[in-house]
C-alpha cells in the first residue's frame, strides 16, 4: 500500500516536472524568411478581431434563419469563427506586450490562430451563409492569410 502511493506520488511528480519544464522549440529570428514589421502584425490581429465578431454573429444569423437546415459541419463553422475570434487579438497583445522579441512571443498565439483557420477553411461552405457573411469570411480568412507571410520560416 505504501509503496504504490509513493508510486503514484512518484508518477504525478515526474508528469509535473516535464509539464512545468515544457517542450517548446527554441524561436530564433534567423528562422524566419522575413522581416517581422511589429506594428502590422499587431494591427492585422486587431483587424481580425474586429472583422471576427460580426461575422460570427452573422453567420449564426444565417444558419438560425435560413432556408437549409445547419449540418454540423456548418456548426462547426461557427465554433471555428467563435474561436478565431478569441484568438486573433492574442497575436496583437503578444506583439505589443513584448517588444524587445515580438515574433517569437506571439508565435505560439499565431500557431493557434492558425490552426483554426485551416479548420475553418475545411468546414466552410459558402452556399450555407448569405453572401454578405461569406464576404466577411473570406475577408478574415484573407486578414490571416496575410498574417501567415510574417511567421513563414525559411526554406533548408
Amino acid at each position: 500500500m505504501a509503496r504504490t502511493r509513493s508510486l503514484i506520488l512518484f508518477s504525478v511528480a515526474l508528469i509535473l516536472g516535464a509539464i512545468s519544464v515544457g517542450c517548446r522549440t527554441p524561436c530564433h529570428e534567423e528562422q524566419f524568411g522575413r522581416e517581422f514589421d511589429a506594428k502590422k502584425v499587431a494591427q492585422l490581429g486587431h483587424d481580425a478581431f474586429k472583422i471576427a465578431w460580426p461575422t460570427t454573429r452573422y453567420a449564426g444569423q444565417d444558419l438560425r434563419f435560413g432556408v437549409r437546415r445547419p449540418t454540423a459541419l456548418d456548426r462547426e463553422v461557427i465554433y471555428r469563427l467563435d474561436r478565431i475570434r478569441w484568438q486573433a487579438p492574442w497575436v496583437a497583445r503578444e506583439v505589443e506586450r513584448n517588444p524587445s522579441n515580438p515574433r517569437c512571443a506571439s508565435k505560439f498565439a499565431y500557431d493557434i490562430l492558425a490552426y483554426e483557420a485551416r479548420m475553418l477553411r475545411a468546414r466552410y461552405r459558402p452556399e450555407s451563409f448569405t453572401p454578405s457573411t461569406d464576404a466577411k469570411i473570406e475577408s478574415l480568412l484573407g486578414l490571416i492569410d496575410q498574417l501567415s507571410v510574417f511567421y513563414e520560416l525559411k526554406t533548408p
